[in-house]
């Protein structure tokens, strides 16, 4: 006689989609910070002179920081926009091969939009600080 648990039996079954979730978890987040990083970066030294006309004329950094953010919160709404339906297709196609299938809830779609947000600001926030520190004459001398 042979016998086994169930929920070890499913475990192992699925062992491996729980880890390629996790990988692909650790991965994306990885990739998100970094592009988000390096973008925000890239744009803060493009328009550093911008930035500096900006503090000359008596921009605050919050008028820095809506000038910079703006744009990427409406990439990330964006993006929100676009991948939402697409992503649930694809998950309502993946799923379909399980026969114990969980139901896609809206959860699922919101918390990445709800985690990213305040990633964005921070990300965002910090270079802008960062660059509106710089004293305008060292942005505005370089040419």
């Amino acid at each position: 006689m042979d016998y086994y648990f169930l929920d070890s039996f499913f475990a192992r079954q699925y062992a491996q989609e729980e880890w390629y979730g996790q990988v692909f978890l650790v991965a994306a987040g990885f990739a998100v910070c970094l592009g988000l990083f390096g973008l925000t970066y890239y744009t803060v030294v493009r328009k550093q002179k911008e930035i500096g006309i900006r503090k000359v004329i008596g921009a605050t950094v919050m008028d820095l920081f809506g000038m910079l953010s703006r744009s990427y919160v409406a990439l990330l709404v964006l993006a929100f926009a676009i991948a939402t339906p697409l992503t649930y297709f694809l998950l309502e196609q993946w799923l379909r091969r399980y026969a114990f299938r969980t139901e896609l809830g809206i959860g699922i779609f919101v918390w990445p939009f709800l985690l990213l947000a305040p990633l964005v600001l921070l990300t965002v926030g910090s270079l802008t600080v960062k660059a509106a520190r710089v004293n305008p004459t060292e942005s505005l001398r370089s040419e």
